[in-house]
């Protein structure tokens, strides 16, 4: 199967700030005192979901001895931290970076000490700050508590959760600015019992099963179908059985990732033109309004790695394939497979062409019921279907349902339908 992608389509693969707000109008949330937001951190980027917006930004930053921007960008992300350090986060710190420059200058923040960096909680507040404020970039927390909903990897939830909590828990304070406004000093709590960490696959079932009025339209994927879900990341490539409310074989492979394609298309760039162009800087290129996907090299000469970049894609989805053949008995006991992520979009062509099972599907949608929210934003979009169910079951006095994080992981136990209007 070839797959034709243009220079324009190409951009579309890098992950880059985009802000979109919007006006949930849910109505139990009303006289809530709660706020709920939802947040990804991944390695390539940042997704936040909440009643105000859906909004993204890279897994970028660094930190700066001094302000030398010259024009600010409507997606510039500039913050204070406690200290009086100055970073910039997400487009502002890829277009700052000097080529050659990591996207991240610790370690740990690549390591099982993620969690514990700075780097990891300046992004986590700024996504919080994000899902708080209205097309303004102003916040308002009059009678309103925060309640989040995030998620860690699979085979870390049992080892980080409490530690993720911790971390979360407590009071916040810095200062941002956003596309060169003047910066705004911001504070607010969290308490521990308003933090809900999932599983990310979980989210991405939760996505395409639950709707935004507080019900359940395909209760099936999560108590009645063995769905397998496909996590295609920046680092990780993560795979995850729900066996009928039960896990089944679950695996992390970094081989299939993204930063994989990046690197061999950066070998075949040095194979072809000589030049020696930094993993890291792939991204730059891709988005080169001047020339997209095309470096210069021998001073005047022009060479495009787009095609090299889609041959690339094509040959990992292939070898992906061959893997989860092996390591799930060629889809004999899976009925359904939901592709979610940057990378599991950019193989979905792929996948959907190779793999034979009942029912294959993209994690987005965009529809009156589900929703309208793309395959990077699907985890997210789950995390906050979720807070929206437990705040809409807890509004209804007249019923019993039982809702926990423990029995969702048994099955989804519901007394009756719950029925909402939503006007956007």
């Amino acid at each position: 199967m070839d797959v034709q992608i243009s220079k324009d389509e190409l951009k579309n693969h890098v992950s880059k700030t985009k802000l979109k707000f919007h006006n949930l109008k849910i109505p139990f949330l009303h006289n809530s005192e709660e706020k709920p937001i939802a947040i990804d951190v991944g390695y390539g980027g940042v997704k936040v979901f909440s009643v105000n917006g859906m909004h993204s930004f890279p897994s970028i930053l660094f930190k700066v001895k001094k302000d030398t921007t010259f024009l600010n960008s409507k997606t510039d992300i500039k913050y204070i931290d406690e200290n009086g350090n100055l970073w910039y986060i997400g487009d502002r710190a890829r277009d700052s970076l000097e080529p050659g420059g990591r996207q991240i200058d610790s370690d740990d923040f690549y390591s099982d000490k993620r969690l514990e960096t700075d780097e990891y909680l300046i992004l986590f507040r700024t996504a919080i700050f994000l899902g708080l404020c209205n097309s303004d970039f102003k916040i308002s927390l009059k009678n309103k508590r925060i309640k989040i909903c995030t998620g860690l990897p699979e085979e870390d939830l049992e080892r980080d959760s409490n530690k993720l909590r911790e971390i979360i828990a407590g009071h916040h304070h810095f200062k941002i600015s956003m596309g060169g406004r003047d910066f705004e000093k911001v504070n607010f709590d969290i308490e521990e019992d308003d933090i809900e960490i999932l599983s990310q696959p979980q989210g991405t079932i939760y996505s395409m099963a639950f709707d935004l009025k507080g019900n359940i339209p395909r209760e099936d994927l999560i108590i009645d179908k063995n769905v397998l879900v496909l996590d295609g990341g920046m680092y990780t490539f993560d795979t995850y059985l729900n066996n009928r409310a039960d896990q089944g074989i679950s695996k992390t492979w970094e081989e299939f990732a993204m930063y994989q394609v990046y690197l061999r298309v950066r070998d075949i760039i040095k194979e072809k033109t000589g030049r020696y162009i930094n993993e890291f800087d792939i991204e730059k290129y891709m988005m080169d309004e001047r020339n997209l996907s095309t470096i210069r090299y021998d001073g005047n000469q022009r060479y495009y790695f787009g095609d090299d970049y889609v041959k690339t894609v094509k040959e990992l989805a292939t070898a992906l394939v061959r893997k989860l053949k092996r390591t799930y008995d060629n889809f004999n006991d899976v009925d359904t497979v939901i592709v979610t992520g940057g990378t599991g979009k950019v193989y979905y062509p792929y996948l959907e062409e190779l793999i034979s099972v009942d029912e294959i599907m993209l994690a987005e949608r965009n529809d009156d019921v589900l929703g309208q929210f793309d395959a990077v934003f699907s985890n997210v979009v789950g995390f906050f279907k979720f807070l929206i169910y437990l705040i809409c079951a807890d509004t209804i006095d007249d019923q019993e349902v039982t809702v926990t994080k423990e029995n969702f992981a048994e099955g989804v136990q519901q007394n009756t339908t719950i029925e909402e209007s939503i006007n956007e």
